[in-house]
C-alpha cells in the first residue's frame, strides 16, 4: 500500500467514527426523549400532521442505523447517502426558522445539549455534509481494507480501536440521558409539590388588591352574584407566558362574550409590567397585584397560573404552564356553560 492510499484509509476510518457517533448518539438521544423531539418538530411547521411521534421515531432511527452501518462498514455508500439526506432535511426545515428569527431548541442531541436554531448550528450542519461528501469520494475511490497481513492487523488493531470508542460514546451518552431523566423527575416532583401548596378547586379565593395600568386602584372581592373570574396570573419577562399570550388574546373576547370576567394579573415590578402592556396589545384588563397578603392566601410559587373563579370566591379549576388544546376546550367549554359548574 503506498503512502498516499495509506493516509486515505486512516482519514476514511476517522471521518466513519466521527460521523458514526453523531449520527448514532443524536438518534439514541431523540429516542429516550421521544415526545420532546415530537414537541420540537411541531414548531417546525409541522402541526398541522394529526400524529408526528411516527415522524419522529422514523428520523431518529434512519440517525441511529446509519450510524451503526458506517461504523460496522455495512453498506456504507447506502449509509452516508442516508446522512445526506436526513442533513439535507434538517436544514430546509432549520432556514426558515433563522430568517423568522424564533427562539427554537433543534432538539439535535435531545436532553443532552440544548441547542437553538441558529447561524453557529447551521455552520456545524455544513461542516458535516462536507465531511459526509468527503467520505463519498474516499469511498468512491475504492479506499478499501488494506490486502497484506501486517496491513490487516493494522487495520484489525484500528477498528478495534474505533469499536471501542464508539461504544465508550454510546455508554456516556445513555449514562448522561438518564441522568438527565433522573434530574428532570426530580425537578417534575418539586414542581408537583409546589403546585399542591396552591389554591385548589373547592377553595375559597381572598379579595386582591390590584393595581390598574392607569394608576387606579381595584379590590377584587367576587362578590357579584352569579359572578365568574378567569384570572391569569404572569410574569412579563416568563417565556411561557410569553408563550400562552397569543391563545389567551383569541380567546378572551369569546370568554367575556360568554358573561365571565377576564382579568391578567401580574406578579412582577411595576415598571416591567408597565412596559409590556404598553407594547403588548391584549384583548383583556392587565393589573399589578399590590396586595401584601397575596403570597400567602393564594400561595403562587411557580408561574404561568390561571384559576376560574366563581361566585363567591369559589376555585372551580386551575390550569398551570402552558397551554395545551386540552386546556384551551375545557376553557371554552367552562365559558359556554353561562352557569356556575
Amino acid at each position: 500500500m503506498s503512502f498516499n492510499s495509506h493516509i486515505k484509509t486512516r482519514l476514511y476510518f476517522l471521518l466513519r467514527i466521527i460521523l458514526s457517533v453523531v449520527f448514532t448518539v443524536s438518534g439514541i438521544a431523540k429516542i429516550l426523549n421521544i415526545d420532546n423531539f415530537v414537541l420540537i418538530i411541531s414548531q417546525f411547521g409541522f402541526s398541522e400532521f394529526p400524529d408526528l411521534k411516527p415522524i419522529a421515531i422514523g428520523f431518529a432511527s434512519l440517525e441511529i442505523i446509519t450510524g451503526l452501518m458506517l461504523i460496522l462498514g455495512m453498506m456504507r455508500r447506502y449509509a452516508l447517502y442516508l446522512m445526506y439526506i436526513l442533513l439535507i432535511t434538517f436544514l430546509a426545515a432549520s432556514i426558515p426558522v433563522l430568517i423568522s428569527g424564533e427562539k427554537i431548541d433543534c432538539g439535535c442531541f435531545g436532553p443532552l445539549v440544548s441547542s437553538e436554531v441558529d447561524l453557529w448550528l447551521v455552520v456545524r450542519d455544513v461542516v458535516l455534509l462536507v465531511l459526509i461528501l468527503g467520505s463519498l469520494r474516499l469511498e468512491k475511490d475504492g479506499v478499501r481494507e488494506p490486502t497484506p497481513r501486517t496491513e490487516r492487523s493494522e487495520f484489525r488493531t484500528g477498528n478495534i480501536l474505533s469499536s471501542t470508542i464508539f461504544i465508550f460514546a454510546l455508554t456516556l451518552t445513555a449514562l448522561l440521558i438518564l441522568q438527565n431523566m433522573s434530574l428532570s423527575s426530580r425537578v417534575f416532583e418539586v414542581a408537583e409539590r409546589r403546585a399542591q401548596l396552591q389554591l385548589k378547586p373547592g377553595e375559597q379565593a381572598a379579595p386582591l388588591q390590584l393595581l390598574a395600568m392607569n394608576g387606579d386602584t381595584l379590590k377584587l372581592q367576587f362578590a357579584e352574584t352569579g359572578g365568574r373570574y378567569f384570572l391569569i396570573f404572569f410574569s412579563p419577562i416568563c417565556g411561557i407566558c410569553e408563550q400562552n399570550m397569543p391563545v389567551l388574546n383569541e380567546i378572551a373576547p369569546t370568554l367575556k362574550s360568554k358573561g365571565a370576567n377576564v382579568i391578567g394579573v401580574s406578579i412582577f415590578r411595576a415598571a416591567e409590567t408597565y412596559e409590556y402592556y404598553r407594547s403588548h396589545p391584549v384583548s383583556f384588563q392587565i393589573f399589578r397585584i399590590i396586595d401584601p397578603n397575596f403570597q400567602k392566601a393564594y400561595r403562587i410559587s411557580e408561574i404561568p397560573v390561571m384559576m376560574y373563579i366563581e361566585y363567591p370566591g369559589i376555585v372551580k379549576k386551575v390550569w398551570h404552564g402552558l397551554l395545551t388544546e386540552n386546556d384551551l376546550y375545557d376553557i371554552k367549554f367552562i365559558a359556554s356553560l353561562r352557569g356556575n359548574l
